[in-house]
C-alpha cells in the first residue's frame, strides 16, 4: 500500500477513504445506539429503576474489552467508557431529570447576596481578606477572627453570615488548605474576587530599610516577596505572622525602627506608618483570588463557574474517564489539581472548577454522572469572579 495502487489513488489516500467508510459505519452504528438508549430510558421510567447500572456498565466494558486484540484492549476499554457516558448523558436528557440541585441535597438558593451581611474574616481591619470582602459584599460588617479555622467554624455554626478566605495566588499557587476547610466544614462559595495584590514595606514613622533587623508578614506574602528580602542583606531575619495586617499593627504597637512588615498601602493609612517601598513583590502582576463562603449554596443570577472535589479510584484510566466525561459534554474545565486525601497515604482528590451552573443541561448532566466516575464527590458551589484592584 506504500505506492499508488491501479485506480491512481495513493497508499495513504487508500488507507483515508477506507477510514472514511468505516467511520460512515459507526456513526450509524452509534446512532442506532443512542435510538435504543433513548428506549431504555422509557423502559427504566415505566419500571422506577435508576438510569445508572453501575455493574451492568462494568460487565459491558469488560465484555467488548475481552473482543479486541490485545494490543487494542486499553484503547477500547477508554472508548466504551466515553460511550457509556454518552448513554446516560442521553437517557437523562430524555427523563429530564434536574440531577444539578439534587447533588447540593437539594438546599441551592436562587438569589442575590444580601447588601448587609456579618462577615467573618481572618486577621485585623486593613487586611487583604478585608479589602476582598468589600469587593464581594456592598455592606461588610466584619468580625476578624485568628484563623481560617475560626472563619469557618463561625460561619458553620451560624455565627457569621459569610467568611472570606484566599483560594490561591498567580505567584505561589493554590492555597490547598482553605480548599480542605470549605470541604470539611460541608461550606459553599457562593462568590469570589480576583483582587491585584501590590506589597509594600511599612515602617514607623522617621525610620528607613538601613535599620532594618526584621520584616513581619504572612508566610505567603514573603514568599511573594522573596527577591526583596534577599536584597536587604542577610541580618535581616523574615519572620511569620498570621496575616499582612497583623504584622503592621505589631510594627505600630512596638513603636521600634528596626522592624518592618510587608502589608497593603491601606494598613499604613490604618496603623499610622510610613510607606518605604512600594510593589516589593517578584512578579508585578500578583493576583489573589478570595472566596466568599455561606453555609447554605446560593446561586446567584452572574455566576458562571462551578467546584467540586472528586475522588476517583485508585486504578489505570481513572482519571482519563472522567476527563472524558467533560469532553464529551463539551464543558471547559479551568481548574483540574490534585489534592492529598487525609488519612490516606500517597492517594490523591481533584479539585475541579468548571465554566457551567446549576439550571445548565449540561451541568445537570455532570451531577447526575460524577457518582460513576468516582468513589465520592462534593459540590462546592456556583459563583461569580469579580475582579478588583486593591493596593495600590
Amino acid at each position: 500500500m506504500s505506492g499508488a495502487n491501479g485506480s491512481g489513488i495513493s497508499g495513504l489516500d487508500a488507507l483515508r477513504a477506507r477510514i472514511d467508510e468505516i467511520d460512515e459505519s459507526m456513526v450509524a452504528l452509534f446512532a442506532e445506539r443512542m435510538d435504543i438508549a433513548e428506549d431504555v430510558a422509557e423502559t427504566k421510567r415505566a419500571s422506577g429503576r435508576p438510569v445508572l447500572d453501575a455493574t451492568r456498565e462494568a460487565a459491558k466494558i469488560a465484555q467488548v474489552t475481552h473482543l479486541a486484540p490485545e494490543r487494542f484492549r486499553p484503547y477500547v476499554s477508554s472508548l466504551y467508557g466515553v460511550v457509556m457516558a454518552l448513554s446516560r448523558m442521553r437517557q437523562h436528557v430524555v427523563l429530564d431529570e434536574s440531577q444539578g440541585e439534587r447533588l447540593a441535597d437539594g438546599a441551592v438558593k436562587r438569589e442575590e447576596l444580601p447588601s448587609s451581611a456579618h462577615t467573618a474574616i481572618q486577621g485585623v481591619a486593613g487586611s487583604w481578606s478585608h479589602a476582598a470582602a468589600r469587593a464581594m459584599l456592598d455592606d461588610v460588617h466584619p468580625e476578624f477572627l485568628s484563623s481560617w479555622e475560626d472563619v469557618c467554624a463561625s460561619v458553620e455554626s451560624d455565627r457569621a453570615d459569610f467568611g472570606v478566605l484566599p483560594l490561591e495566588n498567580s505567584t505561589t499557587g493554590t492555597v490547598n488548605r482553605t480548599w480542605d476547610l470549605i470541604a470539611q466544614h460541608g461550606l459553599f462559595i457562593v462568590s469570589s474576587a480576583m483582587q491585584r495584590i501590590d506589597q509594600a514595606l511599612l515602617m514607623n514613622p522617621g525610620h528607613d530599610v538601613s535599620e532594618l533587623s526584621e520584616v513581619f508578614s504572612h508566610e505567603q506574602a514573603l514568599r511573594q516577596c522573596e527577591r526583596y528580602l534577599e536584597s536587604l542583606g542577610p541580618n535581616v531575619r523574615p519572620t511569620i505572622c498570621e496575616n499582612t495586617a497583623v504584622a503592621a499593627r505589631r510594627v505600630a504597637e512596638s513603636g521600634r525602627g528596626d522592624i518592618a512588615a510587608i502589608a497593603s498601602e491601606l494598613c499604613a493609612d490604618t496603623y499610622g506608618l510610613d510607606v518605604v517601598a512600594r510593589r516589593i513583590q517578584d512578579s508585578k502582576d500578583n493576583y489573589t483570588r478570595f472566596a466568599c463562603i455561606a453555609r447554605e449554596c446560593i446561586v446567584t443570577r452572574r455566576a458562571d463557574r462551578s467546584s467540586f472535589v472528586v475522588v476517583v479510584s485508585h486504578e489505570p484510566g481513572s482519571l482519563f474517564r472522567l476527563l472524558g466525561l467533560f469532553a464529551a459534554l463539551g464543558v471547559n474545565l479551568v481548574k483540574l489539581e490534585s489534592r492529598p486525601i487525609p488519612g490516606s497515604a500517597f492517594e490523591f482528590g481533584f479539585m475541579l472548577e468548571i465554566e457551567s451552573v446549576p439550571g445548565d443541561s449540561t451541568f445537570d448532566a455532570i451531577a447526575s454522572q460524577l457518582p460513576a466516575y468516582c468513589e465520592s464527590s462534593r459540590y462546592l458551589g456556583s459563583y461569580q469572579t469579580h475582579g478588583t484592584e486593591v493596593g495600590r
